[in-house]
Parts: structure tokens; sequence; C-alpha cells
């Protein structure tokens, strides 16, 4: 059998505008999760996900808004491994300054941004990895 991530065939997840409801938050919590164990591809842009992958986006697991600060708003595609890479470098540079050696530097982390954003992906992301979800 073929694995779905590696040709493309993930579905997309699509949760409801993000409304600052425990609801709404729960619907993020639960796709974040969803596309962090490579069940499927996060969408969080402003408009449609594409019905097919350009070619070299493959391992594409979350698509995230930008603000459009250098230009044009755009979808910024991110792999797992590039969100993976990111939890591991704040948690070496946690615990190697003491600011979580307990947790292995992952820490305990709080959502002040929306899961729409990209650090407030990251924060539940982190959650679902240490199991604080």
């Amino acid at each position: 059998m073929s694995d779905p991530a590696a040709s493309g065939e993930l579905p997309w997840l699509l949760p409801p505008p993000y409304d600052a409801s425990a609801a709404s938050l729960t619907a993020h919590a639960h796709a974040i999760g969803e596309a962090m164990a490579g069940r499927g591809r996060l969408w969080l842009g402003p408009f449609a996900p594409p019905a097919q992958l350009p070619p070299g986006y493959e391992g594409t697991a979350v698509v995230v808004p930008t603000s459009g600060s250098t230009g044009a708003a755009k979808a910024v595609a991110l792999t797992r491994e590039a969100l993976l890479a990111s939890q591991e470098a704040t948690a070496q540079l946690f615990a190697a300054d003491g600011t979580a050696s307990s947790t292995g530097g992952h820490g305990f982390w709080l959502p002040l941004l929306p899961p729409t954003h990209i650090a407030g992906v990251q924060v539940i992301a982190r959650a679902h990895r240490t199991a604080q979800v």
C-alpha cells in the first residue's frame, strides 16, 4: 500500500473560522494534532485549498496565511519536519538556559495568539508533542 503523505493524497483539514470560543479552539487543536500526526494537511488560508498540491509541495503539513507585511498577503506552506525542527530548537535553548530543564526544554505553553497564526499553531503543536492537549 502506498503512503498517502508521500503521494500527496492526505485530506485537507479545514477547521471552522476561529472565533475565540472554546469549541473553535478545540476544533483547531484537533486539526493541528491530526496534521502533526501525519493524518491530514491543515489549511488556514483565507481562500480554498488547492485540489492538488504543486510539484515540490507534497510534504506540506500546514498552510498559514501571512499578514503581507512585505507586500501582498500570502499563504505559506510548512512541512511537519520544519515545525518539529522549530520546536526542537526552542526546546534545546530552553533546556540549556534552565528555563524548562525539567521538561527537556519543551516546557508548558499557553496559547496567547490565535491558532490561525504560526505562533498559535506551534503552541498547540508543542502541546500535542508533549501530550498536554
